[in-house]
C-alpha cells in the first residue's frame, strides 16, 4: 500500500488505548443505494428549482437541476408562446445546467418553440434524438443562451462548447491483449468493515504464532557474533501497550543476511538483548562479519496463546479435538468475580473510530455458532454472543469428560444503523477446553469467504485480484494451513503480539479462479531459499513430483494452478524500498532505498525461477516501485535483472482547491488527460523504456488521492463518494491504458468505511474502499461501479479511435500540473473476437453531449449500460447510483446519440 493504513490491534480497540496507536491503524469500508428511473437518473428528493413561467394549455415538464432529463426535456410538441405545447411545457432553469430544449425544440409560440402552426416534434423515450430535438418544427426567437463559464474557476469551457464530437473508429490496433482492472482484497478485519472472512472468530483454532522480520544492521562496529538493528529504539516500546518487543523476545529465532559480504550466512540468535538502547541480536557460530547496512531477516515461532490477554486463558499444547488440522486448543480455567474466562470483540470501528460508521458487522438472518469442547471433571461452559442487551447465544453446556460437538443455529434481527461492540464470551465453573470454533453466516457453510466478497467479486469480474494483508511475516506452511490450523502473524518490531490473521493462500487462489481473476500474490521477505522453491513447486509441479504439489493436491487443486490461470502475477514484499524505520508503516519488511531492495529482490527472485518448475510464461515476478520518487525505478533496474515488472501506487486527484464542483470535479476528470503528456507515471514509463531489461509496468494498487486535513469533512467526503469521483476512477485508468500501454492495473480496495489517519477536519476520510462494507450493507461505492462497468467492456485489442469535437483547458489546480486540454467526451474502443465495446465518458458538468461514433462493422442493435446520476450522489446510506442497461435498437456505422452530464457508458454490440 502507498498510504499508511491504520492498522488497529485488538488490545487497541479493548482497552481504549491512546491517540498513537489509533493513529497506527487502518480500516476500510463501502456503499449505499436507491432507486433510479429509466435512463439511469435518481428521483429527485426535493423539488427542482423553479424556472420561469411557460404558459401552456397543458402539464408543464418538470426539469430536475441535473441530468438525466426526461423525454419531454429534449423540446417537442406545438402550442402556446414562451415554448409552451399543449401537452407538455419545457420548463426553463433559471440558471444552468440547460436541458436540451433549451436550444429551441418542435413547434409553438414565441421565445423557445417557433410557429404555433406546425407539426409536434416527436420525441423517443431514448436518444439518439431527431432534428427537431434541439430545434425543429417552426419559427421562433432565440432560447436562453447558456453561460459560456457555469460553474467557477476549474476550466476554461470552450466558447463552441455546444458541438458534436465525431468518433471514427479504425480497425488499427493501439493496444493489444487487453486486460479487465482488478481489484485488492485486502486483508481481513474483525473490527471494521473489512470482513471478508466467513468465519468472522480469528485464529479460531486458538494456534501459536509466527514472526518473521528483516533488520538493517546498525553502524557500530557489528562483529561475528553481535549486531544491531537499526530499526527500532528500546525507547519506543510500551510494556503496558504491548508495544514493541522485549528482551529475549527474539532467543532461539532463525537469521539469514540478505544483503552484504556475508549474504547467505544462516544460524540462530542465541539472544536478544538491548545494549545502549539497541535492540542487539547474538549470533551462533562464527562466519563473515554482516556489514553496516547488511539486510538480516529472523524468523521464531512464539510458543503459547497471546491473541488473547485475558489471564484464565492458556493453550493447552498437543490437546487436540478429533481430527483437528491443529496443534493446541485453550484451556480455560474460572475466573474471580464470574468474569468471562475468554472473551473475543468485533464490529468496535464505528463505536471508537468513526461513530458515521455505524455497524459494520450487522447480525441479521441466520447464523451458525459451532465449537469443541471437553473437561476431564464434571464442568460447565457457558457461551454468550452478543451486542450489549441484544443477546444472541447465551447458553450453559455440561461437560463431563470427552470432546463434546457444541453446535447452535441462531437468528439475528440487527439494522445498520446505530453502535455497540459484539463480544463473544465463555464463562466456566471448572477446566475446559474449547477448540476450532466457527460462527459465520449459515448461508455460507465452509466456504472460506464471506458470500457478500464472491458476490461483489463476480459482479466486478475483476482481470486481477491481489492478495496483499499482514502476511509478511509468516511461512510459506502457514500460508497454505487450513482455517483451524492456521497461525497469527507479526512481522514488525513494534508488535510483540501476533494479532495478524490471514486467508490461505490456497483459498485464495481457488477464489481468483471461481471469480476468472489471474492471482497476484505477496511474497513474504523472510521466506527461506526453500520455501521460495517449494512456492514454485506448489504452484506449478505435477502432482506426485514434489511434497508441495502433493500439498496441493490433498488441499483439492490436483491439477497444478499454472495449468488454470494464463498468468500468475508474484511480488516480492510490498514496497520494499521503505525506509525500514520507525516512520515506516511497513518497518520490518522492507530493505531502505532502491539499491538494497534491487539486490535483494534479484536474489530471491532468482532463487525462485532456478526451480525446475519455474514457468517462465505463466509467471510475472514483480518489485513495487515508488511513483512519486521516480529515481527509485532507475536504482530497482540497476540493481535486478530477475524481475519481470515493476510495478506503481498512481493515487491521483486531490482536493486542495474546493469552491465550487468545477474545482473539485474539472481536475479530476483532467488528470487522464494528462497522463500521456507529462508527470511521474510518463516519467517512470520512459525509465522503464530507457533501462534495456524489458521491464513491464503494471499498477498495483490506484485510487483517488487524499484530502488534505483543511477541507471540511462534509466536502470530502461527500466527493470521494461521489457519482463525479466514481467514474473518474476508470476513466484515469483507462488512460493509463491508452498513453502509457500501463495493461495490468489494480484499484485499491475491495472494501473499506474510511481511514482514521487521513483525515478532513477531523473527520475520517472515506478513503481507499470499493464497497462501503461487506456484511453491514455490502453497498458498492460508485468507484466499484466504474471498475464493474468498464470491465464489461475491456478485453481483446484498443482500437485507435479518431476524434474531434469540443474541449476545456484545465488550468493547474488540485492535482494538474500544467495547463491541459480536456475533450469533453472521450472514447475507448475495443474488439475482441466478433464483439466490439465502446466506453464513453461525457465530462461536462453541465450539459448534455450529442455524439456521433463512426465503427467499422455494426448491427441494428446494442446494449447500453450507463452510469448516469447527479453529482454530487453517492451510495452511503441508499442506492442512489447503480448501472443501468438499455436496448438500442436503431444502432447504425454511423451511431448518433447524446451523453447525459458527467456520465460514463458502454455500448456493446456484435455485427
Amino acid at each position: 500500500m502507498s498510504y499508511i493504513e491504520d492498522r488497529v490491534s485488538k488490545r487497541t480497540i479493548l482497552l481504549g488505548v491512546i491517540t498513537l496507536l489509533l493513529l497506527a491503524i487502518g480500516i476500510l469500508s463501502g456503499t449505499a443505494a436507491a432507486q433510479d428511473q429509466r435512463g439511469g437518473g435518481t428521483v429527485p428528493t426535493t423539488p427542482p428549482p423553479s424556472g420561469p413561467t411557460n404558459p401552456s394549455n397543458g402539464g408543464d415538464c418538470v426539469i430536475p437541476d441535473s441530468g438525466p432529463w426526461p423525454p419531454c426535456a429534449t423540446g417537442g410538441g406545438s402550442g402556446s408562446n414562451n415554448g409552451g405545447n399543449n401537452s407538455g411545457d419545457c420548463v426553463i432553469p433559471e440558471s444552468g445546467p440547460w436541458p436540451p430544449c433549451a436550444t429551441g425544440g418542435g413547434s409553438g409560440g414565441n421565445a423557445g418553440g417557433g410557429n404555433s402552426g406546425g407539426d409536434d416534434c416527436v420525441i423517443p423515450p431514448v436518444g439518439p434524438w431527431p432534428p427537431c430535438a434541439t430545434g425543429g418544427g417552426g419559427s421562433g426567437s432565440t432560447p436562453p443562451t447558456p453561460p459560456t463559464n457555469p460553474g467557477g474557476g476549474g476550466g476554461t469551457f470552450d466558447p463552441i462548447a455546444g458541438g458534436t464530437t465525431t468518433f471514427n473508429v479504425t480497425n488499427q490496433v493501439a493496444q493489444g491483449g487487453t486486460q479487465r482492472f482488478g481489484v485488492g482484497l485486502g486483508r481481513h478485519d474483525q473490527f471494521g468493515s473489512r470482513q471478508i472472512l466467513a468465519n468472522i472468530v480469528p485464529n479460531p483454532g486458538f494456534e501459536p504464532a509466527e514472526f518473521g522480520m528483516v533488520f538493517i544492521v546498525y553502524d557500530s562496529n557489528p562483529t561475528a557474533t553481535k549486531v544491531q538493528s537499526d530499526n527500532w529504539l528500546q525507547s519506543f516500546n510500551n510494556d503496558a501497550l504491548n508495544i514493541g518487543q522485549p528482551a529475549g523476545f527474539w532467543d532461539g529465532a532463525q537469521f539469514e543476511v540478505l544483503s552484504g559480504p556475508a549474504k547467505g550466512r544462516t544460524g540462530t540468535v542465541t539472544s536478544y538483548t538491548f545494549d545502549g538502547g539497541r535492540s542487539t541480536f547474538n549470533l551462533s557460530g562464527g562466519g563473515q562479519v554482516p556489514a553496516v547496512g547488511s539486510a538480516i531477516a529472523v524468523r521464531k515461532g512464539i510458543a503459547g496463546y497471546d491473541f488473547n490477554t485475558l489471564p484464565n486463558a492458556k493453550a493447552a499444547a498437543g490437546q487436540i479435538r478429533p481430527g483437528s488440522p491443529g496443534t493446541q486448543s485453550l484451556s480455560l480455567t474460572p475466573a474471580a468475580n464470574n468474569q468471562a474466562s475468554y472473551q473475543e470483540f468485533f464490529d468496535s470501528y464505528g463505536n471508537s473510530l468513526d461513530q458515521s460508521a455505524g455497524k459494520q458487522l450487522v447480525i441479521n438472518g441466520e447464523w451458525k455458532l459451532n465449537l469443541w469442547a471437553k473437561s476431564d471433571a464434571n464442568a460447565t461452559l457457558r457461551v454468550r454472543f452478543a451486542r450489549g442487551g441484544n443477546v444472541f447465544v447465551e447458553k450453559s453446556y455440561a461437560l463431563n469428560g470427552g470432546w463434546t460437538n457444541i453446535q447452535e443455529t441462531f437468528t439475528g434481527n440487527e439494522v445498520p444503523q446505530g453502535g455497540g461492540t459484539l463480544a463473544l464470551q465463555m464463562f466456566v465453573d471448572g477446566q475446559v477446553l474449547i477448540d476450532d470454533i466457527r460462527i459465520s453466516r449459515a448461508s455460507y457453510g465452509n466456504e472460506a469467504f464471506s458470500g457478500v466478497v464472491f458476490n461483489a467479486l463476480r459482479d466486478m469480474r475483476p482481470g486481477i485480484l491481489r492478495d496483499w494483508g499482514d502476511q509478511l511475516g509468516s511461512s510459506l506452511d502457514n500460508q497454505l494451513a487450513t482455517e483451524f490450523g492456521r497461525k497469527p502473524t507479526g512481522y514488525s518490531p513494534r508488535d510483540r503480539i501476533a494479532s495478524g490473521f490471514h486467508y490461505s493462500l490456497h483459498d485464495f487462489l481457488r477464489l481468483s479462479q471461481q471469480v476468472g481473476a489471474e492471482p497476484y500474490y505477496v511474497v513474504p521477505v523472510t521466506w527461506t531459499p526453500a520455501e521460495l522453491q517449494n512456492f514454485i513447486a506448489y504452484l506449478s509441479a505435477p502432482a506426485g513430483s514434489h511434497p508441495y504439489a502433493n500439498l496441493r493436491a490433498q488441499l483439492g487443486q490436483n491439477a497444478p494452478w499454472t495449468n488454470v490461470f494464463s498468468e500468475i502475477h508474484i511480488e516480492y514484499g510490498n514496497e520494499i524500498w521503505g525506509s525500514n524505520d520507525n516512520n515506516d508503516p511497513y518497518v520490518g519488511a522492507t530493505f531502505r532505498g532502491g539499491v538494497r531492495a534491487g539486490q535483494v529482490a534479484n536474489d530471491r527472485i532468482s532463487i525462485m525461477k532456478a526451480s525446475p518448475y519455474y514457468n517462465a510464461q505463466k509467471m510475472n515476478f514483480i518489485i513495487g516501485g515508488q511513483s512519486r520518487f521516480t529515481p527509485r525505478q532507475t536504482e530497482l533496474e540497476a540493481n535486478s535483472t530477475a524481475h519481470d515488472s515493476i510495478g506503481f501506487a498512481p493515487y491521483y486527484g486531490g482536493l486542495n482547491s474546493f469552491a465550487n464542483d468545477a474545482d473539485k470535479y474539472n481536475p479530476l476528470w483532467a488528470h487522464g488527460s494528462e497522463l500521456g503528456l507529462r508527470g511521474f507515471m510518463r516519467d517512470n514509463v520512459d525509465i522503464l523504456a530507457n533501462a534495456g531489461n524489458n521491464t513491464r509496468p503494471l499498477i498495483y494498487e490506484i485510487n483517488l488521492d487524499f484530502a488534505q486535513q483543511f477541507v471540511p469533512g462534509n466536502v470530502c467526503n461527500s466527493f470521494l463518494t461521489s457519482e463525479g469521483a466514481g467514474i473518474s476512477l476508470p476513466l484515469v485508468m483507462l488512460h493509463h491504458l491508452q498513453d502509457l500501454g500501463i495493461r495490468d492495473q489494480i484499484a485499491f480496495q475491495l472494501a473499506q468505511y474510511s481511514n482514521t489517519f487521513r483525515r478532513c477536519t477531523g473527520e475520517p476520510q472515506r478513503l481507499f474502499g470499493l464497497m462501503r462494507d461487506i456484511e453491514a450493507t455490502g453497498n458498492k461505492r460508485p468507484t466499484f461501479l466504474g471498475i464493474e462497468l468498464v470491465n464489461k467492456a475491456l478485453g481483446g485489442n484498443l482500437l485507435v479511435t479518431n476524434s474531434s469535437g469540443p474541449a476545456f483547458t484545465q488550468q493547474p489546480i488540485n492535482g494538474v500540473i500544467a495547463p491541459t486540454e480536456v475533450p469533453y467526451v472521450q472514447a475507448f474502443v475495443f474488439q475482441q473476437g466478433g464483439k466490439y465495446t465502446a466506453v464513453l465518458f461525457n465530462v461536462d458538468l453541465g450539459q448534455a453531449r450529442n455524439i456521433t461514433l463512426n465503427v467499422p462493422s455494426a448491427g441494428s442493435q446494442a446494449t447500453a449500460y450507463e452510469i448516469v446520476a447527479p453529482l454530487n450522489a453517492n451510495n452511503e446510506t441508499n442506492v442512489q447510483v447503480r448501472i443501468n442497461e438499455r436496448q438500442i435498437n436503431n444502432f447504425s456505422n454511423s451511431y448518433n446519440t447524446t451523453l447525459q452530464p458527467h456520465s460514463m457508458v458502454v455500448l456493446e454490440w456484435t455485427p
